[in-house]
């Protein structure tokens, strides 16, 4: 009597069973996701570092034109982590949180201003756009609740968009 013999096994890629095969697959795909996300998050940190610390205003326009030097001179950004703080003149004249959308094109920053000392009146989330130019931080947006975020940096008359760019402070 002959015994019957199994059929082998279909193989894969190196030899490997085809589930080998699949599961090796499968964690290769896992591998690449986790990768392509500790890309991004990797975006967004560096970003992120690059915005901390102290900016001073040189320039801005609104509605297409420009804004006075007077007005602009006097403005700091200040930025700690997530947190911002906005001073005129040596005054605070905003403060709140920041959430940065580096892999986005422009780049999108979204900024919630806390109404209040404490942060326990209501908050007020804008709409932004940023770029990076060396030293140079630029920022186009209106700053108001519910109004839509600008998609290019182009200033055109009555288009209610404010730019503002920042030199990093020496320390």
């Amino acid at each position: 009597m002959q015994l019957l013999k199994t059929p082998p096994r279909p193989r894969g890629w190196g030899g490997m069973v085809d589930s080998e095969f699949k599961m090796h697959r499968f964690f290769l795909l896992i591998l690449f996701g986790v990768i392509s996300l500790a890309a991004n998050c990797a975006d967004k940190q560096s970003d992120l570092q690059r915005l901390q610390g102290k900016w001073m205003a040189t320039a801005a326009t609104r509605d297409g034109k420009p804004v006075p030097a007077d007005e602009v001179a006097g403005r700091m950004l200040l930025i700690k982590n997530d947190r911002y703080v906005l001073v005129n003149n040596g005054t605070v004249v905003e403060r709140g949180f920041l959430t940065l959308g580096p892999t986005q094109s422009p780049k999108t920053l979204d900024t919630t201003a806390m109404v209040g000392g404490d942060g326990d009146l209501p908050q007020v989330p804008a709409q932004w756009i940023y770029s990076f130019e060396g030293d140079k931080l630029r920022l186009r947006g209106n700053g108001l609740p519910g109004k839509p975020r600008p998609q290019d940096f182009s200033s055109r008359p009555g288009d209610s968009f404010f730019t503002i760019e920042y030199r990093r402070a020496k320390p």
